[in-house]
């Protein structure tokens, strides 16, 4: 099985055995960063393909994935509760002050998942996807940072202090 996208050298090739794709993909997500001159990660691209079983409503499926990296995203970049030490209290209760991602926020996003069916799990051959796509979506972002810069930030959110300190 092999999915081609627009530009040649991004071909991904799945492999499968005569039972079902293997477990050990479950979840494979390529990203690709910008910096801006302040020295922000930005992701511009975004990829995610999931072996979830048989898909019922693919429309579903596909804005579920989507939101799934987008909260995946947002957990690697935006999201931080800031404590106020006199007080103990949080100072960004709102989202004025939480920053959380959108989809307009990457500008491309896209889900693809493996044609598969679990006959063993249920009659039906179909998974609970829920928000499969934020489970891999933080360590990808990190893990592409280490890339491009080199250095490993263990905290989130990813923030320009941190890969200046790490």
């Amino acid at each position: 099985m092999t999915l081609t996208f627009d530009e040649p050298q991004d071909e991904i090739r799945l492999f499968t055995d005569d039972k079902k794709v293997s477990q050990i993909l479950r979840n494979f997500i390529s990203n690709a960063l910008k910096f801006t001159p302040t020295g922000e990660v930005r992701v511009s691209r975004m990829l995610g393909v999931f072996a979830a079983g048989r898909i019922v409503n693919p429309r579903l499926a596909r804005s579920q994935f989507i939101g799934g990296m987008t909260m995946g995203i947002s957990m690697a970049l935006h999201e931080e509760s800031v404590m106020d030490a006199a007080f103990g209290d949080y100072v960004n209760k709102d989202f004025a002050q939480y920053h959380i991602a959108a989809c307009a926020d990457i500008e491309s996003i896209e889900a693809h998942w493996v044609d598969e069916t679990d006959d063993e799990l249920n009659p039906i051959g179909s998974k609970g996807i829920g928000e499969i796509g934020i489970v891999g979506t933080a360590a990808a972002v990190a893990n592409a940072v280490f890339n491009a810069t080199g250095k490993r930030v263990r905290d989130l959110p990813i923030r320009l202090d941190r890969v200046l300190g790490s």
